[in-house]
């Protein structure tokens, strides 16, 4: 359950992809050390899945961690069964602006008062680990509070360059730690001058969230993407291919689970438009946000990323690969990282519908390339990105911090 606001309650670091098994042992804490995780919302999305992933294996090794949620939903619901505790919060989100008299309003009221909150809070933890770049009220209070400060930065930016190039100014001035979920996010900030500052530590999931389907499990229900719908997610890129493949004679079904962001109800009313103009009402389904994700990879033949900008990361690819799920993503990002291409999957290039069709296709027509893709995914996935991997590194870097602070 979400607590009411309680105040009273509660060198170079350099690239910890390879070091954070050698820091294992070392970063758990002789005495629980307390940190404060920040997220801008509560929903059961990417880098809401990834913050509880992280919370309960960095609570695991011994750290006292309380999470800050704006309001209810799933992963408050999450925390509150792990037993870790949650406050109410309002950290003053960027994203979430969309209209003139919305910046007003956080201008002259949100943003003073979660920097205000955040500063306060800040002074009864040792650390603050805030879950996003763009929840920019927590960020500058915490970096106001003298406490050892790292955020995560699970957005790409490559869209927008100019604007980040701006916000990247702010950023340098800070005395935060900034953790990039893949090389490509890395690049982007040592491109905005942050190289200095940031860490490499990519997403990791609970494995025991997502055991290895068996052998024999049957897929018969074709195709499925998972996430967001909005402007880059490539939902209507994978859309076309599924029409180019029937008009070619391969009638595959499609699922596509996730909604929109509230007041991106457009996208969605875009895709059905879609849909129904390219007569794929009965063989496209829209599910909206589907809790059970588990059911959908285990019961599905191939998994496609069709996002036409760069993902930061791709912890759903990640999740597909983890079940044994055939998978295509697009090129760049953090799916380049994540898939070997031709040897735990396929990647194309964004936006080509063409040869997107072409991938799902040739998986489609051969189920020995699908089982051998799969199969060589789930081992590669499961090895590499682990939430207990990644609790490593971030441990070792909060260990940094209390080494830091240590007197001589």
């Amino acid at each position: 359950m979400i607590s009411q606001p309680d105040e009273a309650a509660g060198a170079t670091r350099g690239n910890l992809m390879a070091s954070g098994a050698a820091h294992a042992r070392s970063s758990e804490p002789n005495h629980p050390q307390r940190v404060l995780m920040i997220s801008g919302q509560a929903e059961h999305y990417g880098a809401d899945r990834s913050l509880a992933n992280l919370a309960l294996a960095i609570a695991r090794r011994g750290w006292q961690v309380t999470v800050t949620l704006p309001g209810p939903g799933p992963l408050a619901a999450d925390m509150d069964a792990a037993g870790i505790p949650t406050v109410r919060f309002e950290p003053g989100v960027l994203r979430r602006v969309n209209r003139p008299r919305d910046w007003a309003r956080l201008v002259a009221s949100d943003m003073p008062a979660a920097i205000w909150r955040a500063r306060r809070m800040a002074g009864h933890y040792d650390i603050v680990h805030v879950n996003s770049v763009v929840v920019t009220g927590a960020l500058l209070g915490a970096a106001l509070s003298g406490r050892a400060t790292v955020c995560h930065v699970r957005e790409s930016f490559a869209a927008h360059p100019r604007q980040f190039a701006l916000y990247a100014r702010l950023l340098q001035r800070l005395p935060v730690t900034y953790v990039a979920v893949s090389t490509a996010i890395a690049d982007e900030l040592a491109r905005a001058g942050l190289g200095e500052k940031t860490v490499t530590v990519p997403n990791g999931i609970d494995l025991s969230a997502f055991p290895p389907p068996p052998p024999d499990a049957p897929r018969q229900c074709g195709v499925l993407c998972v996430g967001r719908i909005n402007d880059w997610k490539g939902q209507d890129v994978l859309v076309k291919a599924i029409a180019r493949l029937r008009d070619r004679g391969v009638k595959i079904p499609l699922s596509i689970a996730g909604d929109v962001y509230p007041g991106g109800e457009i996208y969605r009313r875009r895709l059905e438009h879609m849909i129904a103009d390219l007569g794929l009402s009965g063989q496209v389904q829209l599910l909206g946000f589907v809790e059970d994700v588990g059911r959908l990879l285990t019961s599905h033949t191939i998994y496609v990323q069709p996002s036409i900008r760069p993902e930061p990361f791709g912890l759903a690819l990640v999740e597909a690969m983890t079940q044994g799920m055939a998978c295509i993503a697009s090129r760049g990002g953090g799916p380049s990282e994540i898939i070997r291409h031709g040897t735990t999957g396929l990647l194309v290039n964004p936006g080509d519908a063409s040869e997107l069709a072409d991938a799902i296709g040739e998986l489609w027509r051969d189920p020995g390339r699908r089982q051998h893709l799969g199969s060589a995914a789930m081992i590669d996935a499961r090895q590499r990105f682990s939430a207990e991997s990644e609790a490593g590194r971030i441990a070792a870097l909060y260990s940094t911090f209390m080494d830091d602070a240590a007197p001589p």
